[in-house]
């Protein structure tokens, strides 16, 4: 059984990173072009090529720690929703085992009206098929 929820849960995470990552590396790709840019035009000066480079390692740990980030809430949002489907199920089946043991209890009670009404209208068999179809709930059929 396909669980849309968290086929949608992914899809979200997929697009947050992909938000993550052109929001980083849309402003590391211009300095890539402008680290490209002093590296032929300006050699003769380290100092702003360094800086540059230095910037552009900040920028790909930021975008690391976000991505960890996300990574992070999506786990915790699946654990969530797993202890969510577990306690559902717990849920279920208790609610079963308790119906099942009322209908158990019920059709005790059904086995010993009958037996009752056996024995007192035995020798009417309009009457037990009255008090038998009031019992259960049944449509009398005349012969």
């Amino acid at each position: 059984m396909v669980d849309w929820k968290l086929i949608w849960k992914s899809v979200v995470l997929f697009f947050n990173k992909v938000i993550v990552f052109f929001k980083n590396y849309g402003i590391i790709i211009l300095m890539g072009i402008g680290i490209f840019y002093l590296f032929l035009l300006a050699r003769k000066n380290k100092n702003e090529y360094n800086e540059l480079l230095k910037r552009f390692q900040e920028q790909i740990s930021k975008h690391n720690q976000e991505i960890d980030s996300l990574q992070k809430n999506h786990e915790q949002e699946v654990l969530k929703y797993a202890e969510i489907e577990k306690k559902y199920n717990e849920t279920l089946q208790n609610i079963q085992k308790q119906y099942d043991n009322s209908l158990l209890q019920l059709d005790k009670q059904k086995k010993n009206e009958l037996h009752k009404i056996v024995e007192q209208y035995n020798d009417k068999p309009e009457e037990l098929a009255k008090q038998v179809s009031t019992l259960f709930g049944l449509p009398i059929q005349k012969q």
